[in-house]
């Protein structure tokens, strides 16, 4: 996997935009559901994962 701030930044602008305009929306006009809860905790996970390899500089491979 090759890791570059240019494809972050875009991963973290997507998960943003998935969050705010799906999963919140959601939140605020439907039911809420497992379902809803589940993907509203994936986009979380999503956005730390992002946010920790953006402060990692070094990259390492599992042999």
């Amino acid at each position: 996997m090759v890791r570059s701030n240019k494809r972050l930044d875009r991963a973290g602008r997507h998960i943003e935009r998935i969050g705010r305009e799906i999963i919140d929306e959601s939140y605020r006009n439907f039911i809420i559901t497992r379902d809803l809860m589940e993907w509203r905790n994936v986009a979380t996970v999503a956005r730390w994962f992002i946010h920790c390899a953006r402060m990692r500089k070094e990259s390492r491979a599992v042999p």
